[in-house]
């Protein structure tokens, strides 16, 4: 089963108290790193799955179930129906998602449905 189809409720599951667990980042010098409950607030959009540690893109993963994308790319794979986990390189690639083709066409089509 993809992760996307654990993601599709009327809103992304945001656990802001949960004990997010940490991951070990880096191979010379290992640091250990979780997700922050703080991206709640910047990103919105973050659902979070506690059984895998990953989060997805609440709407991209939405569009996806409904067959409603057409401007994705491997790199938003992640965001939609694999997983993001990389918790040190998380904000950069937040951002990035946020600002993709894929993104914007997801806003669109089903956050601007839901509204009306």
């Amino acid at each position: 089963m993809t992760l996307w189809l654990l993601a599709m409720e009327l809103q992304p599951h945001q656990p802001k108290s949960f004990d997010f667990p940490k991951r070990s980042f880096g191979k010379k010098v290992p640091v250990m790193r979780s997700f922050q409950a703080s991206w709640f607030d910047r990103w919105p959009w973050l659902h979070y799955i506690e059984s895998r540690d990953v989060v997805l893109c609440f709407h991209c993963a939405e569009a996806k179930k409904q067959k409603k994308l057409n401007w994705c790319n491997n790199a938003d794979e992640a965001f939609i129906s694999k997983g993001f986990y990389n918790w040190k390189d998380a904000t950069v690639k937040h951002v990035q998602h946020e600002s993709s083709n894929c993104h914007k066409e997801a806003v669109l089509k089903v956050v601007t449905v839901q509204i009306y």
